[in-house]
């Protein structure tokens, strides 16, 4: 046997390893599914909050619950599934009608300040009606909604015309029948004079900031 002859086993046949087909691993798809249903369910639980989720969790039991006593009593399964999937609807509904109302109660309407008096002008008025007088009282611009304060007030000036205390402001031409039937039945449209109104309220020891000069 020559020393450069190739071994018996080099001439042997060389056997073909089978590479093992490599798959994609479905383990990260599977993680995408699991993670984009978990954000969902958050998504929907931010939205319902917890009362909604509980509502949507008992209603899901009861139509499940409802499916399965159909199929127990022998119902056909196409009527219990449909009983089962109404149970769940009314569910979903009641959830939708529940948290429509709780966001509407739950808002918040923004405060707003009420406007202060232009006291600059209402100085400048020689006549005021017992409506306007009693709300710059209480430093509220005429025109906005009395206060139980300004309604006091505006009851006070009235029961001191009536008691002829406070004298009204008689209109041009105005007769005086006119005038004593508006003495004896002031409203607050009644017109006070200005400086007859500071008189009052300084014998009365008030000094309410639209009257000073």
């Amino acid at each position: 046997m020559s020393l450069h002859q190739s071994p018996t086993t080099a001439n042997l046949p060389r056997i073909a390893t089978r590479e093992k087909p490599t798959h994609p691993s479905r383990s990260p798809a599977r993680q995408t599914l699991v993670q984009r249903i978990i954000q969902d369910v958050r998504h929907i639980h931010a939205a319902i909050g917890f009362t909604g989720a509980a509502i949507l969790c008992v209603g899901g039991a009861l139509a499940i619950l409802c499916t399965i006593s159909a199929v127990q009593v022998g119902m056909p399964y196409p009527i219990s599934f449909a009983a089962g999937f109404c149970t769940l609807a009314y569910s979903a509904g009641f959830c939708a009608a529940l948290v429509a109302i709780l966001n509407v109660t739950g808002t918040v309407a923004p405060i707003t300040e009420k406007p202060q008096p232009n006291y600059a002008a209402w100085k400048l008025a020689g006549k005021l009606r017992v409506s306007d007088a009693s709300r710059l009282w209480c430093n509220i611009e005429p025109g906005c909604a009395a206060s139980q304060d300004s309604l006091a007030w505006a009851q006070a000036m009235l029961n001191a015309i009536k008691a002829g205390e406070l004298p009204v402001a008689q209109a041009p031409g105005e007769s005086q029948d006119a005038t004593d039937r508006e003495l004896n039945n002031p409203s607050w449209a009644t017109e006070i004079e200005r400086h007859a109104l500071k008189v009052w309220a300084h014998s009365h020891g008030h000094a309410p900031r639209f009257l000073n000069d």
